[in-house]
């Protein structure tokens, strides 16, 4: 995976603890966890999982935005 210039991570209806977990875990999150974590969601349920991602792989950088 380049990583050249990447500085923000945008995550949009994507399964972030479900059956993505380890991808994000083994490779998203090592890699990319210093840049800037957008979350995008569209339900109650959404942004609990997001609040839950940015708390369990301790994101210091992100925002989430309702869409």
């Amino acid at each position: 995976m380049e990583d050249r210039n990447i500085d923000q991570v945008v995550v949009m209806g994507h399964s972030i603890l479900g059956v993505d977990k380890a991808y994000y875990s083994d490779i998203f999150v090592p890699k990319f966890k210093n840049c800037r974590w957008s979350f995008y969601y569209h339900s109650d349920a959404c942004l609990i999982e997001a609040k839950e991602f940015v708390r369990q792989f301790e994101i210091g950088d992100f925002e989430f935005v309702a869409w």
